[in-house]
């Protein structure tokens, strides 16, 4: 069996309707670090000889970023010197596949290619102003393709692994006689969600890093271009940064750090937590929790509180920006820091 036919029997899509183009001019997801396999690596330096890495706290090879913060190593001019042979990460982004209690394939929408087809297109909107590097496709039908690349075996090894953990933590819970389905704690709770202090303090723990390959990141579509920028708070003040390829940033201005909403979230806020708290991630990112020992209520509560803080300070970040507090702008800038919750699953 290939990737496709085991994600065709296996996987859901929850992606939007819409269209998916890689844009000229871009190269926002050459920010990441990626994974390299010998294999890859080999065939990498083959064609153009030695090529920084490094390696992560997990014991895997990455390929260097330029200055360290900047684009990766292959990236010249925002085009990949070694197309041919990119790693795994550069061949499905911006797709990801999710393994928690069942297998799901999610869209990055901090990718401006994504295009939903709605009235609210966020960042695709000027980004439709560049070229695509190739003829728009559906979004799901762009997703089943490029993770045709991924290893069947691996793919169900991985499935197998998280739908056991999710098994064996639920099993836990329902011994103790403290379980309850994720979908109705997250119902009873989604409508009195908040931004704590806690929460608060933690999604603005992110913004003080020192070094710019730790700062959240995100690409805007601008009049001159697809713009890469970091935001840092400092000195009591929020800063506005743009950095390029060799990691060297420029203030591009300042603004007032953020403060946590002292009533009810944002109507936005509020729709944007909504739809996340529906997808499978944040299941996972819940039973993480109780497997640490909370109930599913106490889990969904933290988690709630976790979105809505950093939904909240990412629309403050738009409005620095002066663009649109929309759901989908919202889901750009933020999701990056969505799927880095951790979780009982893991991502491919």
């Amino acid at each position: 069996m290939d990737a496709q036919a085991w994600l065709e029997d296996n996987a859901r899509f929850p992606v939007p309707d819409g269209e998916f183009a890689c844009r000229e001019g871009c190269g926002f997801c050459c920010t990441y670090p990626p994974k390299v396999d010998d294999d890859r690596l080999a065939a990498i330096e083959a064609a153009r000889g030695d090529t920084p890495t490094g390696t992560d706290a997990h014991g895997n090879t990455r390929l260097a970023l330029q200055g360290g913060c900047g684009g990766c190593v292959l990236l010249q001019d925002r085009r990949c010197q070694a197309h041919e042979n990119r790693p795994d990460h550069c061949r499905f982004f911006p797709f990801h596949i999710y393994f928690g209690r069942e297998v799901v394939v999610v869209a990055d929408r901090v990718c401006p290619g994504i295009a939903p087809d709605d009235a609210d297109r966020g960042p695709h909107e000027p980004a439709s102003r560049y070229p695509a590097w190739e003829q728009p496709r559906e979004i799901e039908a762009a997703g089943r393709d490029v993770l045709t690349a991924a290893d069947p075996e691996e793919l169900e090894g991985r499935a197998r692994q998280a739908r056991e953990a999710h098994e064996a933590v639920e099993a836990q819970a329902r011994w103790a006689d403290d379980w309850r389905e994720p979908a109705h704690a997250v119902e009873d709770h989604l409508e009195t969600a908040e931004a704590t202090p806690r929460a608060w303090q933690l999604a603005t723990e992110a913004f003080q890093a020192r070094e710019l390959a730790h700062l959240p990141t995100t690409v805007i579509p601008g009049k001159q271009g697809f713009e890469w920028r970091a935001w840092r708070i400092a000195e009591e003040r929020l800063h506005r940064l743009r950095f390029d390829e060799a990691g060297r940033t420029k203030l591009v201005g300042t603004a007032p750090v953020p403060e946590a909403p002292e009533d009810d979230l944002a109507p936005v806020v509020a729709e944007t937590l909504a739809a996340l708290a529906e997808l499978e991630p944040f299941v996972g990112a819940c039973m993480h929790h109780v497997e640490q020992g909370r109930s599913m209520d106490e889990a969904v509560q933290r988690r709630l509180a976790d979105v809505a803080a950093g939904l909240s300070l990412h629309a403050d970040l738009l409005r620095a920006e002066d663009l649109p507090v929309t759901t989908a702008w919202l889901r750009s800038v933020y999701e990056p820091e969505f799927f880095t919750l951790e979780t009982l699953g893991e991502w491919l």
